[in-house]
């Protein structure tokens, strides 16, 4: 079963337009609050999602020939970066730099090891495998960024575990949201469409999943939360 929803330039650029202003935002707000490290490294979230679809925007113009090859090759490694490098490595760092209690510091300790052998297993591939993306209206229109690559069977669990339901495990109710948003748009995407436009589509996803953290920072929830969490701590104490 394949969900129709209308992916292109245009809603590539629209979307990293938004997020762009949304995650500079956020950013500013939460250095502004001085949520800490943790905190901040996730609040820039929207903000590099804002730029992975601006990229993307970039390889639809590239695939319709709109490009040169030196253009559409370069958006092509940066927007594969983020895709199957960054964002397994970034979602448990952001968990790690979060936490305070040491068994929740050492499970994301091992996702951020998890993450850097899931990323550089898929960045050798792509380097390895250097086939330009492409478009098909055999697998609905979407960009595909895994042809010619051989991958181990279920990488794409492998990777989940990583990018998606890792921040499910923190103790932090934005980044909670956060990670079960994208554990329900990576099980849509799973499902709803082709293994070959999952890097793609799951994207275009996730980066709207990351409202959720522009919506509590500049709300100050988060620090809200903050203050609740010290009067706990000092309530054991």
């Amino acid at each position: 079963m394949e969900l129709n929803m209308c992916f292109s330039a245009t809603a590539s650029f629209v979307a990293g337009g938004i997020l762009s202003v949304a995650g500079a935002a956020t950013m500013i707000s939460a250095c502004r609050q001085k949520l800490g490290c943790g905190l901040i490294f996730l609040s820039s979230f929207p903000l590099v999602f804002g730029l992975q679809q601006s990229l993307e925007g970039l390889v639809w113009l590239g695939i319709s020939d709109q490009l040169s090859l030196r253009l559409l090759t370069i958006v092509n490694y940066g927007f594969i970066f983020f895709a199957f490098f960054y964002w397994p490595v970034a979602g448990p760092t952001a968990g790690f730099l979060i936490e305070k209690r040491k068994w929740r510091k050492h499970l994301f300790g091992g996702l951020i090891i998890g993450g850097l052998a899931v990323g550089t297993y898929l960045m050798l591939n792509a380097i390895n495998h250097p086939v330009l993306p492409t478009s098909s209206d055999e697998w609905g229109g979407h960009i595909l960024y895994l042809q010619g690559m051989t991958l181990i069977p279920n990488i794409q669990y492998i990777y989940f575990f990583t990018a998606c339901t890792a921040l499910a495990a923190s103790s932090n109710p934005t980044a909670f949201k956060f990670g079960l948003a994208l554990t329900a748009s990576f099980l849509v995407t799973l499902f709803g469409y082709e293994l070959f436009v999952l890097p793609s589509v799951w994207c275009f996803f996730a980066a709207l999943c990351s409202i959720v953290i522009s919506y509590d920072v500049l709300r100050g929830k988060t620090v809200q939360y903050l203050e609740e969490q010290s009067d706990d701590l000092r309530a054991i104490v």
